[in-house]
Formats: C-alpha cells, sequence, structure tokens
C-alpha cells in the first residue's frame, strides 16, 4: 500500500487492470535516497511489524486520525465560544483589535494559540487577499513569546507598545491591551 491511501498497492495494480490502464513505476521510488522512500520503504514496514501487520497499522492511524478531528472540532468550537464573548466586533482582520486580557487569562495553551492563529489568519487574509492568510507556526510562536514576556515584566500592561515584524512583510502591533496587524511598507 502507500502511506496515507485507503487502499494496498496490490488493489491499485487491480484497478489499473481492471481499467486497462498501464502501471508506471518511477524507478527513483525505490531508492532511499528520498525521505519520502525511506518512510515508505523502512519505517512504515517497521510500524507495522510493530502494531502486529499492516491492517492493524491502519486501524491505529484510522483511530489518531478519529481523535484529531475530534480534538480539531473541540478546539474550533471553543475559539468561535472565545470569539464570540471577546471579540470587540470594531472590524476584520485589518481593523481588528485583539483583546488581550482574556487572551492572557485563558489556562489552556493550545485554545490561547488557536485563538491567536485564527485572529492573524483573519488579519492576514484581510491586509493581503493573495496570501490566503497562511500563518506559519513560527509566527505564532514568537508573537507568544513576546505576549509572555511581558506578562512576566513588572510593566503595567496598558503601557507596553512594541512591533514585531514578520516574516513575509507583516507586523504585529502591540498597543496597551490589544494586538492589531499590519502590513509593512
Amino acid at each position: 500500500g502507500e502511506p496515507g491511501l485507503a487502499v494496498t498497492r496490490a488493489e491499485l495494480e487491480e484497478f489499473m487492470a481492471v481499467e486497462s490502464w498501464p502501471w508506471c513505476e518511477d524507478p527513483s521510488n525505490q531508492s532511499e535516497k528520498y525521505k519520502r522512500n525511506k518512510v515508505r520503504l523502512q519505517l512504515v514496514p517497521l510500524l507495522a511489524e510493530l502494531a502486529g501487520s499492516r491492517q492493524a497499522l491502519g486501524h491505529r492511524f484510522d483511530a489518531l486520525a478519529g481523535q484529531s478531528q475530534s480534538y480539531r472540532r473541540w478546539l474550533t468550537a471553543e475559539a468561535e465560544g472565545w470569539e464570540a464573548k471577546h471579540a470587540d466586533g470594531s472590524g476584520t482582520g485589518a481593523t481588528e483589535a485583539f483583546p488581550l486580557s482574556p487572551w492572557l487569562a485563558m489556562e489552556v495553551s493550545p485554545l490561547r494559540t488557536e485563538v491567536l492563529h485564527r485572529f492573524l489568519k483573519r488579519s492576514y487574509r484581510s491586509l493581503r487577499p493573495e496570501t490566503g492568510g497562511t500563518v506559519p507556526f513560527r509566527h505564532l510562536q514568537k508573537i507568544e513569546a513576546r505576549l509572555a514576556s511581558d506578562a512576566r515584566s513588572s510593566t503595567k500592561s496598558n503601557s507596553v507598545s512594541w512591533s514585531l515584524h514578520l516574516p513575509g512583510g507583516y507586523a504585529v502591533v502591540r498597543a496597551g491591551g490589544e494586538l492589531r496587524c499590519a502590513t509593512l511598507k
């Protein structure tokens, strides 16, 4: 089988034969110089052996995918609930103010990251629609680290101001108790 596919290689080959389509094999698929091939040729068989069979490994991956989907649904619902309660409604994307006090009060770290991600994604998409709102995780980490540093300092949060320049021509601007996004000229 192929990693990430719900069918085996034999099933693919049989389907191709039934449809009278030729099977084409890329010779590089057998070269372990590519990481994707090392995973397919070495890691997947080892994981299947440890799981008891290829089928058992597939069941474990399916279970993990189900858990991930459940967690994603929960995280999205919680983030939407937080936004409904704390967003000021004064704008979206580029004009949106992100309230820091309720965000800093959140105790669930993944939820904090998700809420910040959703704010940045809306802002990025509003500022530069062609980007699709892609927010690299390293941007989130950089912003969260800066906010954590602020929270540890003795300076009153309403007097803290800074601008953090991020790759891609964006800036996250803190002015007192809120964040906003901007593009760099």
